[in-house]
């Protein structure tokens, strides 16, 4: 944590609004220091390292933010204050895991597993009612969260069988039914809302299907063709 205080700036910026937002966030950090309770110590060095992430310019700058979070969640492993640094690291990778493509940069591509991982361990430790756990539980929902679309080719030979992409995460198992789009002309026009679809699923079908998808095992978007 003390390392992460080399901010990479100098002297000469000790009139400029960086420099002095630092030194403030030190005068904060030792005005708290001596609390019965670290909540408030916690929080403002959070709020320091955070800062010094976004603004610093030094080499392995991201290792050093990850080491300060992991002190002052080691620290105050006592204190559910301290989930929220947890928070932060499982958002650290979350952020790098939203990076990857399949096609370009595949460097990232299990950084939510480690993040899931992360928030599920911490959750079990720590399940106090806190900010950190509530904002980690939040976070999983979103890595969680089941994601599928298709699209059909604009133009395609009557009577032969046709290709739909299908682009999804966290499912692994496509439930598909063919009906006569003049069956869904028939349906009254209004919000395509949970109600709608519940009336698409009631209408007759020409065809059912079940259909397996690839699974990854990483959350990560992934797309398929498959023949309908």
């Amino acid at each position: 944590a003390k390392a992460f205080v080399n901010t990479g700036f100098s002297t000469k910026d000790s009139l400029s609004h960086l420099w002095l937002s630092l030194k403030l966030f030190q005068q904060l950090i030792a005005f708290h220091a001596s609390d019965a309770a670290p909540d408030a110590l916690i929080d403002v060095d959070l709020e320091r390292i955070s800062w010094v992430m976004n603004n610093a310019v030094f080499a392995n700058k991201a290792q050093y933010y990850l080491n300060a979070l992991y002190a002052v969640a080691h620290n105050h492993s006592a204190t559910p204050a301290a989930q929220q640094a947890w928070y932060l690291v499982a958002k650290y990778y979350a952020d790098k895991a939203a990076s990857y493509n399949a096609l370009q940069d595949t460097a990232n591509r299990y950084d939510y597993v480690r993040a899931t991982t992360i928030i599920e361990q911490r959750l079990k430790a720590q399940p106090a009612v806190c900010e950190g756990n509530i904002n980690m539980q939040a976070l999983l929902s979103n890595i969680l969260q089941r994601h599928i679309n298709l699209k059909g080719e604009a133009v395609n030979i009557p009577a032969q069988p046709f290709r739909i992409y299908v682009n999804y995460s966290n499912t692994d198992t496509l439930y598909m039914r063919l009906i006569k789009q003049s069956e869904v002309e028939r349906m009254p026009a209004g919000r395509r809302d949970t109600a709608f679809w519940q009336s698409i699923s009631a209408l007759p079908f020409l065809q059912s299907f079940v259909q397996p998808l690839p699974q990854m095992n990483d959350h990560q978007k992934h797309a398929v063709e498959i023949k309908i």
